[in-house]
């Protein structure tokens, strides 16, 4: 079985790598190489298939170690549980449907942009392989210093990405801001695991957790400030506020399946993380209730605060892809809400832990899908109409039915409406923080946040749906100018669109493997308060206790489409006469242009207060350089040391020039003769 394991590990990486290799070699010939890259993307998807199934289908974790390193007590070891094979499945099943949507959407781009089309394509496949291969790694490696490496390594390629489109200062300056921020987190991961390595002497994942056992015996003073490294770090990549403020300004700047693989994949990374650490590292502590109690609240708490303030910057937003960010920075609060409530109950309420922990991981499979859908969508509609200005479009759902149909899908899921995948997580969550508040009064505040941040996100998806697809357009000749999106585009789109439906009707296609994620975590007292988890409905039973909660999505269907067929038939008994109006009209004959909503007028009595309650935190310019009152033979040993500095960089500027390719290529190799020389110094 490990031989098994070990060779669809390397099948992943090899056909990640082969594609980055594609991307290099057929920058040319876009259309051929985006098909080939999804190909291989799905060669690599079908092996993790194949890994999935050795893993439950042995009913515990695979783990194997490729390498060890002399210079360092450290090795490459790949671990594999129900959990993290959740994860592993979105990053390549979302990577696919990317890449798939790239082919036309990049080609476009590429034939319509300004520069060598062949450099825009060189420019993004080999980078967004490289960008799915490092988030591979984040999620299946356990040594903590070959963890860094795939972490920090994820931000390179994610930056590329972000300004690939960087003739626009506004992506620049995303693209800093992006870098700066996930820059601070990695020095404190960094910090946290030379602190780690330092009092437990190799970097195993098994000495990390023996030593943050001891520590919260011995020193919890420092057990906390590791803690807190750790949690910094990975709440700035999963994107609560304020540590996750790049969100709003890289997800525009990139390209919109970009966008998808950052909101829908790259942040809910930062989850995993936390939910690693937490549990992996404290709870099988002696004692661990009273540490991990004030951790949750307070990760709760912060993400209380991140689901209000993104979703209210959310619904004043009027741009397309901005409101989408605010609202993955709202999304990302409900998973924080969740994660902490079961990281504060694990010790003391397992039942509440775990439908907190289920619900946390239907939020993850969740927003993963319909989120990568409604960037899709917005990046159909830039791509059809030429801009992302909510106030500019209108009516688009009348030549882009598809396109439109998948947004609405997807604006209901991330709304919470029952049937789909959006409710369920939400569902669970209200019933984690009702018996939670029985028990700890604080979270009774928490429920009233989740109740606020619904209403929110059911606001700003109506309107990205209502703004930009249905009612009256903003120029009428500019919607007979557009059309719908290539084949290629809109079968993301809709496979994207029935998940969160089918999810939705059949809750346990994503709390399953959540909850065999849960029941293989260590030192944690597991329960089952779930009642037809395996059916088609999902009844809490906690134990020792009655049925306190149930939801049964073919119930609700059967009930939704018989009222709809009374209601049908009582207007034809009754011969009601109907009559055809445009739709926003309340059954009023009145001209369109007279009662066009536009974005703007969008919930605009609250748009001033939704506009002031989320704060950006904006990157400070470098102050020029100045040297007041230095003397002169200072002044020109300053000057000098300038003049050398200059020199060298004209030096390696030439260095630079040439045709892109090559420089690629010789770039690969570099990488080629450090991953041998690693091999060498391993033996």
């Amino acid at each position: 079985m490990l031989s098994t394991a070990q060779m669809s590990v390397e099948l992943i990486f090899g056909l990640l790598a082969v594609a980055t290799l594609a991307g290099v070699v057929l920058s040319r010939r876009p259309r051929l190489c985006g098909w080939l890259c999804a190909a291989l993307v799905a060669g690599a998807l079908g092996a993790s298939v194949r890994l999935g199934g050795l893993v439950f289908g042995s009913g515990g974790d695979v783990h194997f170690t490729l390498m060890h390193l002399n210079v360092a007590p450290a090795a490459l070891t790949f671990h594999f549980s129900a959990l993290n094979m959740v994860f592993l499945w979105m990053i390549l099943g979302v990577g696919l449907l990317a890449t798939i949507y790239s082919v036309r959407y990049v080609e476009g781009v590429a034939r319509h942009g300004d520069g060598d089309p062949a450099l825009v394509v060189l420019r993004y496949y080999p980078a967004l392989m490289l960008f799915l291969a490092s988030m591979v790694a984040v999620v299946c490696i356990s040594d903590l210093l070959f963890f860094f490496a795939a972490w920090g390594f994820m931000s390179l390629p994610a930056y590329a990405l972000i300004v690939h489109d960087n003739r626009k200062p506004e992506v620049l300056y995303a693209g800093l801001k992006y870098f700066l921020f996930t820059s601070v987190g990695n020095i404190g991961i960094l910090v946290a695991v030379l602190v780690l390595y330092r009092i437990g002497g190799d970097f195993s994942f098994q000495t990390a957790q023996a030593t943050m056992v001891g520590l919260l015996g011995a020193r919890p003073w420092l057990a906390h400030i590791v803690m807190g490294l750790l949690a910094f770090g990975f709440l700035t990549k999963l994107g609560v506020y304020p540590m996750g403020d790049w969100l709003p300004d890289a997800h525009p700047a990139a390209p919109s399946p970009v966008s998808a693989l950052l909101s829908g994949v790259m942040i809910k990374l930062g989850a995993w993380d936390i939910a690693h650490s937490f549990f992996g590292l404290m709870a099988p502590a002696d004692g661990a209730a009273a540490a991990l109690m004030p951790w949750g609240l307070v990760l709760a708490a912060l993400g209380c605060v991140s689901v209000i303030l993104g979703g209210s910057a959310g619904a004043a937003s009027n741009d397309t892809k901005r409101l989408l960010a605010y609202s993955s920075v709202s999304q990302s609060g409900y998973i924080l809400v969740c994660l902490g409530l079961a990281i504060a109950f694990v010790a003391t309420s397992p039942t509440v832990a775990t439908l907190a922990f289920v619900a946390a991981m239907a939020f993850v499979i969740s927003d993963s899908m319909h989120k990568s859908l409604l960037f899709l969508t917005a990046g159909s509609v830039l791509h059809a109409a030429g801009t992302r200005d909510l106030q500019q479009l209108g009516g688009l759902g009348e030549k882009m039915r598809s396109t439109a149909a998948t947004a609405i899908t997807g604006a209901l899921s991330v709304g919470g409406i029952p049937l789909t995948a959006g409710f369920i997580g939400k569902w669970l969550l209200f019933q984690a923080a009702l018996l939670g508040a029985a028990q700890q009064p604080l979270v009774a505040v928490y429920l009233l946040a989740i109740v606020v941040g619904s209403i929110l996100s059911l606001a700003y998806g109506l309107k990205y749906i209502g703004a930009a697809y249905l009612g009256a357009p903003a120029r009428a000749e500019a919607l007979e100018e557009t059309d719908e999106v290539p084949l290629s585009m809109r079968l993301p789109q809709l496979a994207l669109a029935v998940g969160c439906v089918a999810a939705g009707l059949w809750p346990a296609l994503m709390l399953r493997p959540a909850l065999a994620g849960w029941q293989h975590l260590p030192g944690i007292a597991h329960v089952l308060p779930f009642g037809d988890l395996a059916g088609v409905g999902l009844l809490v039973r906690p134990a020792g206790a009655g049925l306190v909660g149930g939801f049964v999505p073919p119930a609700v269907l059967v009930l939704m489409v018989v009222a709809g067929l009374v209601a049908w038939g009582l207007s034809r008994l009754g011969g009601a006469r109907t009559r055809e109006v445009p739709s926003w009209q309340s059954g009023l004959a009145l001209p369109l242009a007279q009662t066009r909503l536009p974005a703007s007028g969008w919930y605009w009595p609250f748009t001033p207060v939704l506009k002031r309650t989320y704060r950006e935190i904006d990157v400070p310019a470098l102050p020029e350089l100045s040297l007041p009152g230095v003397t002169e033979p200072v002044a020109e040993a300053y000057q000098m040391a300038a003049d050398i500095t200059a020199r060298v960089l004209v030096w390696l500027g030439r260095a630079h020039r040439g045709k892109m390719r090559y420089k690629v290529i010789c770039q690969t190799a570099g990488a080629v003769v450090v991953l041998l020389l690693l091999l060498v110094l391993s033996h």
